[in-house]
């Protein structure tokens, strides 16, 4: 159970948060492509989100808040070099892409599949 805004994979959700950030910032739309944002952001944040809950930890908000804030602005570059419309501020939860790419079998149908069936997009 997540105590104090921490759960035992703390270290583990940090780590990725930063470094998807970094990377996600550095991330270009115009000269980037589809595969990278979702191999490089949405992907392992994904796995290790289905990897939390198989396991049965319970991520906190402020966990969730992290990775659901860089996945969602992966999945804002995705939208952008897809020529997909822009989100408007709208945001996808982690547990919504979490259960598509378990449905799907991997993560790029997964985002596929929301962005097709999403009318927020």
């Amino acid at each position: 159970m997540a105590s104090e805004g921490r759960s035992q994979i703390w270290d583990a959700v940090a780590d990725l948060a930063a470094e998807s950030r970094r990377e996600q910032e550095a991330f270009d739309p115009e000269t980037g492509d589809a595969r990278a944002c979702i191999e490089t952001g949405v992907a392992p944040i994904v796995r290790l989100y289905v990897h939390a809950c198989r396991e049965g930890v319970e991520l906190s908000p402020v966990e969730l808040s992290l990775l659901e804030g860089v996945l969602n602005d992966w999945l804002r570059s995705y939208a952008d070099v897809t020529g997909r419309p822009s989100f408007d501020g709208s945001v996808f939860s982690l547990h919504e892409v979490a259960m598509e790419f378990v449905d799907a079998g991997d993560v790029a149908t997964a985002v596929d599949r929301l962005f097709e069936t999403d009318e927020r997009v």
